[in-house]
Order: C-alpha cells, then structure tokens, then sequence
C-alpha cells in the first residue's frame, strides 16, 4: 500500500509470527507444541530438563514422570526425546507425537532393544485408568515409560490408589517437596516442572525468547515501511534490541525472577505469550498503518506500559489470559511515589535533546486540547484551566497517567535489582538476594537473622530484650500485648540457620548419591529457609519455615516496630502457625519456670515451697 508521496505501507511477517503466540488472536496456534510447524523457525528452548531426562534414559529406568502444570513444555520434551534420542526426523517425530504418543512402544532408530512408551498426556483418561497404566509402567522392566501429567492429575492418581499398589511411588512423590530429590529408586524418577525458572542465571528463557525474535533479519522489511517512526511495535523493537543499553531486556528478565520468587510458577508457554505481547500490544500492521502518523497515541503500547496495564482496546479480560501479566500488575513502580523518582521525573528542565514517540500525551479537557512533550518537560505543560468539576478530574486523570508513564520507563532505567525492587515496593530484596547467593559473610549473615527475629517478635505483640534469642510466645494466649507475654520457647541464635533451598535439600539428602530438582531442572532458588535445629534429649529435632520474597520481606518490615495486620494477613497467619507448631513440638518441663517478657525485660516466675511465688529476672 502506497502513501501519496509514494512511501510504502509495509506488513512484516514477524509481527505475524507474534501473533500467533498470543492467546486472544485467531491464529494463536504456536502456543501448543503439538500445531507448531518445524520449518516455521519456532522458539527452540533447550532446557536443562531435557538434558537430564536424554541422560538418565541411558540407565533404563522403568518409569520417568514429568509432571508440572500446563505450558511447562512437556509435550516439546516428548518431540525432542523422538527426534533426538529415538533418531526420528523431526516431520516423523511430528506424527508420532500426535498419533503413537499414548502408551504405544517406540523403538530407537539403530538398537530396536531400547523401547520407550510414552505417554504425551495421562490427564485423558481416568483415574482408574491411569492408575492401572502406572502401576503397569512400575511393573515393565523391559521398556521406559516416559508420562507427562499435570501435578494434580498425579496428585489425584495417587489419591485413588486404595490398595497401596503405589506405596513407595507415593511416599517419594510428596516428599520430593521437602527434599527436593527426583528419583524415586534406581529405576523410577520424577521430574517436577513446576519447579523450573524462565529466568535462571544459566539458561535465562526471557532473554533467549528475545534474542530469537528481535533478530534484525527478521524485522528488515520494517526499515522501509512509511510507518516506521511512529510504529509502537517497531519502537519495543528497538528499545529491547539496543545491545549498547541491554537494560530494559535484563530489567523484563529480573522482573520475571522477582515475580517466580514471590510463589508464581511461570511457564514456558506464559513466557512466550508474554514477549509476544510485550513487543506487539496487540496490535498488528495494518492497525498501525490505520493512525497513519498521528502521535500521542504509542505511549499505551510500549512494553514498560504494557506490563503493568493492558492498552484500551483489549482489556484486563482478555490480556489475564496470561496469567503472569495479571501478577505483574501488582508491581506497578507507576503507582509508588518516591521523592527522589518524582522530583526527578516531573519537572523536567527542559534541556534533553529530544523525545521519543512514547512520551508524547494528548487530552482534550473541556474545550482546550492538551498536548506535552513529557520526555522534555515533565508534567510542566500541562497547564490546564479547569472550569468545573469534571474538568478537574479529567486533569487529574491526564497527570497520573503521565507521571505513571514516567515511572515505568525510569524502572527499566536502572541497572541494580535491589535498587529496582525498592520502586516497587520490595525494600529487602537486596538481603533476600545476599542469602542466595551463598556468599561468606558471617557478620551481615548475623545482621539479618537478628532483623528477622525482631520482625518475628513484633509480629507475636512482644518487645523484647536486646538479645538475638528468638523468644516464642505460648499459643494458649495467642497474641501477646507489648507490655507483658508468657514465653513457650526461647530458641538462642546459634540455633538458628538461614539457608536457601537448595541448601536444605544438600544437607537432607544423607546419601549424596541421589540428583535433586536443582540439577534436573533450569533452577533458581525462590527461597530463603528460616532452618531451627534442636537437640533434646540425645535427639535433634528441625524446624523449617520458607520465607518466599513476600513474607520475608514482611517479617523484615516487621524488625521495624510495626506492620500493618491488614495489608500482612495472609503472612501474619503464616507465622503464627510456624511459631505455633513451634512450641507445641518441643518438650517442656513440668517443673520448669515460666519465662515472662514484662515491658521488654525477661523475668522468670517459679513456683516454690510452701506455694509461693518467685519473680525474678532482669
């Protein structure tokens, strides 16, 4: 299509592919593995999952489950397994993913002794079914069966199995949670996807999805098109492609693990949906093409915008489809005011050189068009004259969505992920990060298990000494007041380890000769353990409460002095039944004294001969 002066109106066949990752276009069929056509360059993500599973098939086990939610790419793992393992080629590998993939027996290429029977999908049938097929599969020494099932499939397998015929499946099924390992026996492994990151430090899903799709070869049809300079989609293309300022990509990547440190499982298939959207909003070429060069209009489609808040004409319905997006709205640094941020941001002195597309803003309020360049001039121009009340708003309205846009972009600005999580709200996730990066500092290690033991103690009402023993309040009188509490427990530091997961699940596995999900899956650690280990009588006891970035830094906040109960709930209550299970399960003396915190100061009341009371202390 040509324009009057003769420049092209060009469609690129990239913003086409794009598309058919996102969930609410008609052509979204590259989301399932099963319609993906090999010579259509898709996104090949080799995954440390695969890796493990092409290792451990040469020891023959008799059965391997992967299991995880939807999205995980298990179905890809099973195409990859017939097309590199078995020897297919990838079109055979295709018709056999799609038509022998349902318990039939596959022979390798060049040893027809090595069979393999895979499942791509045990959540068709029923349970009965599935259970008779797994009990079968544990059975089958002379071939591998390879299942993929969704965990609360598998949770609900294991569940029907009234005769115990999976006994030593099940035990080793839930607790894998606790200690992380993935084999079962020797001939038995569980793989659970659930725990693997789009956003490792090895194999990081986030920037290898961006480097496939912002390949310049890809998007050379776009140099010459007339809409070019005032093409959002080109415009995220740009930003995100710039290898001299790789900020902004490493910044979608950080918020990914930020956000998988919070307890949110992302998927591989999330991921992909979500670069999709990011760089295209939704919008195709011919939509683009429409506006003809109108500005004032792309700040709604640039990917520090969309994450946070989908573009008018699609909506919060159809873009929660991605379920991640959904979380990442939560994490808006657009709704966070800082002083330091806004002083910078808003009023602008009018000396940068130039500004780009998206910080153009334009609003009609009343009779008056508002039009700012706010990349120059800050908010400075929007020198309204509202006339009544509606006007008023509407200003209103036209301010908070400049300033929010000035926000996200100056997010993505930054380099230091500490840095980066205080504009949204996280103001420990600079400690958080210490923990798990395994360094050796024993004094900052001390600092922050004492700041958590405060946190730990503001939350249960007490004002405790100075001392870093993590006094335990006696669930018989639940919530103490800041002036007196009776202490069940008092755990002394040296007692009191913090480690990552990873960590836990070394120290647990006695054997050392048995692989972890650590080293089966694409990992990193969402974790900080809160690890207690007792000894009583000649028997040690451990007690561990994961800390996730939410309640870490919750009980953080909490060393403070104060923490909102409201905003905390769900936190709160967590702790709460730690502490509770805490002093339940650790032996008391009957003929002990009971241990008091009066106004911040220890005290002991005992009762002695003659039925009288003692009080003593500090």
């Amino acid at each position: 299509m040509a324009t009057q002066s003769g420049e092209q109106y060009k469609d690129c066949d990239q913003v086409k592919r794009l598309h058919s990752y996102l969930p609410f276009d008609a052509e979204h069929s590259k989301i399932y593995e099963e319609f993906i056509d090999q010579g259509d360059n898709p996104v090949l993500i080799e995954t440390k999952a695969l890796q493990y599973l092409t290792k451990i098939l040469d020891k023959k086990p008799t059965l391997v489950i992967l299991t995880g939610d939807a999205g995980h790419g298990k179905t890809h793992i099973c195409r990859k397994i017939i097309e590199d393992y078995l020897g297919y080629d990838a079109k055979t590998a295709g018709i056999y993913l799609n038509e022998k993939c349902d318990g039939q027996y596959l022979e390798k290429k060049d040893d027809q002794k090595t069979k393999i029977q895979i499942y791509k999908d045990f959540s068709e049938n029923s349970e009965d079914i599935t259970l008779d097929n797994l009990v079968s599969a544990l059975g089958d020494k002379e071939s591998t069966s390879l299942i993929c099932v969704n965990e609360g499939k598998l949770r609900a397998i294991i569940s029907a199995d009234n005769e115990n015929r999976l006994d030593l499946f099940k035990k080793q099924f839930f607790s894998s949670f606790d200690n992380g390992l993935v084999t079962v026996d020797v001939d038995a492994y569980i793989i659970n996807l659930n725990y693997q990151s789009v956003a490792s430090s090895e194999n990081n899903f986030i920037l290898k999805i961006f480097s496939h799709w912002l390949d310049m070869r890809s998007w050379r049809i776009c140099t010459s098109c007339a809409s070019k300079d005032f093409c959002p989609i080109y415009r995220n293309k740009e930003i995100l492609s710039d290898e001299s300022n790789t900020r902004s990509k490493k910044g979608i990547a950080d918020l990914f693990a930020l956000i998988e440190r919070l307890g949110v499982v992302v998927t591989i298939r999330e991921a992909l949906m979500s670069i999709s959207y990011l760089l295209t909003g939704g919008l195709t070429c011919k939509d683009v093409h429409k506006k003809k060069k109108k500005k004032a209009w792309q700040h709604e489609y640039i990917f520090y915008n969309l994450l946070f808040q989908p573009p008018g004409n699609l909506g919060n319905d159809k873009v929660d489809r991605i379920p991640v997006l959904k979380e990442f709205r939560y994490l808006d640094p657009g709704k966070i005011s800082l002083k330091e941020v806004d002083d910078k941001l808003i009023n602008k002195d009018g000396t940068a050189e130039k500004s780009n597309i998206e910080l153009f803003f334009e609003k009609r309020i009343g009779k008056e068009k508002i039009s700012i360049n706010a990349g120059m001039s800050g908010i400075d121009e929007i020198i309204g004259n509202p006339k009544n009340k509606d006007q008023r708003s509407a200003e209103e309205k036209f301010v908070k969505e400049v300033i929010r846009n000035l926000r996200r972009q100056d997010y993505f600005n930054l380099d230091n992920p500490e840095e980066k999580a205080k504009h949204i709200g996280f103001n420990y996730y600079g400690d958080f990060l210490w923990l798990l990066s395994l360094k050796e500092d024993a004094r900052k290690r001390i600092e922050i298990k004492n700041k958590l033991v405060s946190g730990l103690h503001t939350i249960q009402g007490i004002r405790a000494s100075a001392d870093s023993s993590l006094n335990v309040v006696d669930a018989a009188f639940g919530r103490s007041t800041n002036h007196a509490a009776i202490i069940s427990q008092t755990i002394p530091s040296n007692k009191i380890k913090l480690y990552s997961q990873s960590q836990v699940w070394k120290r647990e596995d006695e054997s050392n000769n048995r692989d972890l999900l650590s080293q089966a899956t694409d990992w990193i650690d969402r974790e900080v353990i809160l690890y207690i280990e007792l000894d009583e009588m000649n028997e040690k006891k451990f007690f561990q409460l994961p800390l996730n970035l939410s309640l870490f830094d919750c009980i953080m906040r909490a060393s403070g002095g104060y923490l909102p109960p409201i905003f905390y709930n769900n936190d709160i209550r967590r702790v709460f039944y730690f502490l509770g299970t805490l002093g339940r399960k650790i032996k008391h003396d009957e003929n002990s004294s009971i241990n008091v915190i009066v106004g911040g100061k220890n005290r002991t009341i005992t009762l002695d001969e003659g039925d009288v009371i003692q009080v003593g202390g500090d």
